[in-house]
């Protein structure tokens, strides 16, 4: 109403503007950038997705710009700076809700607008977001399944030395051999199995001192048999993996069947005489028709466990002998 004393409104607002109660020109209140009205709108309306609108006035949704092919916008957009790429790079995946993603630990995508990520296969892992590739856990370490997301889930020997007495001053951690120990070792711990250590590199030495994981915390000083590690070796037993059919497997690494049942202590079973008495995979009977570590899910009733043959090349070595640990001189 643009006068006092109407009984009617004078007229509609003007397109291109809108007028709320009240209003007294049809020209009130221009319509601002991301929106348009029509003749008479009471309120602007934003201009569609995927669309914007970077001038003020406009009159109809045809007035919207649309957003170049291959991005998108949200409601209400005012430049072409706000159309966003809908490619979606490696190391995310394109959600149909949120656009793109990133990719969670232990998985990755290598490809543009993966539609999911792909879980680290077996062996490998990734222990950061948006991973474009997974990386290998070291030769004598293998993961129980895929989608690792942490260099420590990947299970294998593992030693750890310091320069200090009692695990103090420079520490490093070894997953394999160290034929040439350049620091002064005072100190060390088995994580993980068991290792031989030589008073000499390249494993030479009169004596060799073995230590588990059982023996905790060692300085050098109180060792035995040698009274200083300059190299040392990862035990190739029967403990994260099995050789042959596992007979000899005595690892404490896994106490559920494939399946993921419960394992039962062997001195319930039929085998109390032979095994073990423990919860953990084992193959204490030749004549069984096991061909890996199993276990009794219940009196009667054995399954097959989910441990791992071995990789390692003791014979002879394959490709350039990464995993290669015989003893042939």
């Amino acid at each position: 109403c643009d006068q006092s004393g109407l009984m009617s409104p004078t007229g509609n607002c003007a397109a291109g503007f809108f007028c709320p109660s009240g209003s007294s020109s049809a020209t009130e209140i221009v319509s601002p950038k991301g929106h348009y009205a029509v003749e008479g709108s009471p309120a602007p309306i934003p201009c569609p997705r995927n669309t914007y609108g970077d001038t003020e006035g406009l009159v109809s949704e045809d007035q919207c710009t649309r957003c170049p092919t291959g991005t998108e916008s949200d409601v209400g957009s005012t430049s072409a700076e706000q159309c966003v790429s809908t490619e979606c790079g490696p190391g995310y995946y394109k959600d149909p809700q949120h656009g793109c993603a990133v990719c969670p630990k232990g998985s990755y995508s290598s490809t543009v607008n993966a539609l999911s990520c792909t879980p680290c296969p077996r062996d490998q892992y990734t222990s950061v977001e948006g991973a474009t590739h997974c990386l290998q856990c070291p030769d004598t370490a293998y993961t129980w399944g895929s989608g690792t997301a942490d260099y420590n889930d990947c299970v294998g020997p593992v030693i750890e030395i310091c320069d200090g007495e009692d695990m103090e001053g420079f520490c490093e951690r070894y997953y394999d051999d160290n034929l040439n120990i350049t620091s002064d070792v005072r100190s060390l711990k088995v994580i993980r199995g068991e290792f031989e250590l030589f008073q000499m590199t390249n494993h030479r030495g009169m004596e060799l001192e073995k230590v588990t994981e059982k023996d905790g915390l060692k300085n050098v000083g109180d060792l035995v048999k040698i009274s200083a590690v300059r190299s040392f070796s990862p035990v190739l037993n029967d403990v994260f993996c099995y050789v042959e059919q596992g007979q000899k497997f005595r690892g404490t690494v896994r106490s559920t069947s494939k399946s993921g049942k419960v394992c039962l202590n062997w001195k319930d079973t039929p085998l109390s005489n032979k095994a073990r008495h423990n919860h953990y995979c084992q193959n204490p009977d030749n004549e069984n028709p096991a061909t890996k570590p199993y276990c009794y899910v219940s009196p009667t009733e054995w399954e097959e466990c989910d441990v791992p043959a071995c990789v390692w090349n003791t014979d002879c070595y394959t490709g350039i002998g990464a995993k290669y640990r015989g003893h042939v001189t």
